[in-house]
């Protein structure tokens, strides 16, 4: 299968390396995998002047662009609290909203049903045996403003 792993990949921070872990793990999978970079000022604009190339599924990180890219589906992996108005016009093409976390697929279960899907996201330490869970964390300046 072909994938196309859509997001803001020009910062080199969180949602670049959320794209580039994505994409190594599907290409493990013996997956063909491309990435379409956004415009962070427009994030819902993909560059109209690119030739689109089918995939067999768009995956969309954060953001969902205009025009949607030619695909058979649509998946969406949300962050919630960067869901705006703009996105809404794309979302009505999405097949599958992929939850990072148990929060999030309570969210979009309400809104999209069995559409939403827990996938898991939240650490890549997450089996090391050595490291001690704890219910807290602690996020240190990232590049948002929230």
């Amino acid at each position: 299968m072909t994938f196309n792993i859509i997001t803001n990949i020009v910062k080199g921070l969180g949602l670049q390396r959320d794209a580039e872990l994505l994409k190594a793990l599907i290409e493990s999978a013996g997956h063909t995998v491309d990435l379409t970079g956004i415009d962070i000022a427009a994030p819902w604009k993909i560059d109209a002047s690119q030739t689109p190339t089918f995939h067999d599924v768009n995956i969309f990180i954060e953001v969902i662009c205009q025009p949607i890219p030619p695909a058979s589906e649509n998946w969406f992996i949300p962050n919630s609290e960067w869901y705006i108005p703009e996105y809404e016009s794309g979302f009505s093409r999405m097949d599958r909203v992929l939850c990072k976390t148990r929060d999030g697929l309570n969210i979009w279960s309400s809104r999209v049903g069995a559409k939403a899907s827990y996938i898991g996201f939240e650490a890549t330490d997450f089996f090391k045996p050595w490291i001690i869970r704890e219910k807290k964390f602690f996020h240190l300046l990232g590049n948002s403003t929230s």
